[in-house]
Parts: structure tokens; C-alpha cells; sequence
């Protein structure tokens, strides 16, 4: 049996996926000190269009822009991936083996301010489904929307309000934020929970029953995943 094309697609274009996540980390973008922002903003918006995802950079009232991207699928149901494009301060800058800014690559892993939280996971999602996208025609199964914020590591204090005044961004039937980590015993690990502060903004965002399917407040960590 054949590697499938999906993963085949991967393979062949994996040092442009790393390249473009080397990019997003080179751009600081820290909250707290109004530090490269509005050009992180950019980045994802491009990025999203590369992958033939209509976007745009919105501007909150007093916040940093938020980045939404959206592609229609052939059904009415939607899935939105939460991300966010800000990080914390890089400092203790002493206690870095390298420039937390560079995207260095030590022993096949890379070395970043945000590459964790959130930067890598940003770019793997828009990376997925653009992949799809090219591989199946531009067409998906259920239509796809990406709201990346610039405030998470500042407490999100825009982005209720953003979610109220967008009606694109209310009750998707499946919304997703995970973060990517290492199980206990080594290798990599898929973490699933409700998100008690960004997440919790559709919550009082949204009128009650207005969102189809929720999850209960658990979390599960799937091994080797």
C-alpha cells in the first residue's frame, strides 16, 4: 500500500512548512510591550492567503488586530481553529542558548520565543488545511475558519467583544484550541480540554444553545499522537 498523498505532500514540501514557521518566530510580536504586532498580524493574514484562505486583519477597539481566515465548504457544518500570534517577553535573555528570535534548529528541534505557544501550532493548522485545499481541488467537506488573536498572553480582554461584534465568528459547530506538548514518557502528545479563558469567551459571547456540540470539562492526553 502507497504512502498516502496527503502525507506524501508533507514530506515533499517539509522544509517550506519549517521556513515558513522559521518566519513567523523571527517576527516578535510581544503583547505586553507593544512589540512587532501589527507585522505578526501580517504574517498570518499572508500566510492564510498563500493557502488560498480568504483573510483579512481586523482591527479591535484599543486591542491588537485580530487575523480571521475562512474557506466555504460544501456543507452548512463549520470548524474554528483558535490560535493566537502574540508571546510573552523573552526574558531572562541570559538563560537562552540562542536568540530567542532566530528559530535556530538544535537536533531536529527548533529553538524560538512563541514556537510552542502559539506560533507552530498556527502555522501546522493553516499548513493542514491548505494542504487539503491543494490536494483535493480547493474543496473541503465542512468550511474551515481561523481567528488568530494578538492578545492571549495579555488575558484576551478584546476578544469577547470581537466575537460579539463578528457574526462570522459565532457558534461554529466544532471550536478547537490545543496546544502542543510531550507526553511523560517521551515522543509527542495531543492534549484536549476546555479552555477556561479564551475559550470561555463563546460562551458569554454566544447566546446559550446557539453553539451545537460542546465539550464537558475534561481533559485527555492521547500518547504517541
Amino acid at each position: 500500500m502507497g504512502q498516502k498523498p496527503e502525507f506524501q505532500y508533507v514530506d515533499e514540501h517539509f522544509d517550506e512548512f519549517v521556513s515558513e514557521l522559521r518566519a513567523a518566530v523571527r517576527q516578535p510580536s510581544i503583547a505586553a510591550q507593544n512589540v512587532g504586532m501589527v507585522e505578526a498580524a501580517e504574517y498570518f493574514t499572508g500566510l492564510l492567503e498563500r493557502y488560498g484562505i480568504h483573510a483579512r486583519s481586523i482591527a479591535t477597539d484599543g486591542g491588537y488586530p485580530v487575523v480571521y481566515g475562512e474557506i466555504k465548504g460544501d456543507s452548512d457544518r463549520t470548524v474554528l481553529f483558535y490560535d493566537h500570534y502574540d508571546v510573552q517577553p523573552p526574558d531572562p535573555l541570559n538563560e537562552w542558548v540562542s536568540d530567542p528570535f532566530a528559530g535556530e534548529v538544535r537536533d531536529g528541534k527548533m529553538y524560538a520565543r512563541g514556537v510552542s505557544d502559539n506560533k507552530g501550532n498556527a502555522c501546522a493548522r493553516i499548513q493542514a488545511v491548505g494542504t487539503l485545499l491543494r490536494l483535493r481541488g480547493g474543496r473541503l467537506p465542512v468550511t474551515v475558519k481561523f481567528l488568530i488573536e494578538g492578545e492571549e498572553e495579555i488575558g484576551s480582554p478584546h476578544l469577547e467583544g470581537f466575537i460579539r461584534d463578528t457574526p462570522t465568528c459565532s457558534a461554529p459547530t466544532v471550536a478547537c484550541g490545543s496546544r502542543g506538548t510531550s507526553a511523560p514518557m517521551g515522543g509527542p502528545a495531543c492534549t484536549w480540554a476546555s479552555r477556561a479563558s479564551s475559550m470561555s469567551s463563546w460562551r458569554r459571547a454566544v447566546p446559550s444553545g446557539t453553539c451545537t456540540r460542546r465539550r464537558r470539562r475534561t481533559s485527555r492526553t492521547r500518547r504517541g499522537v
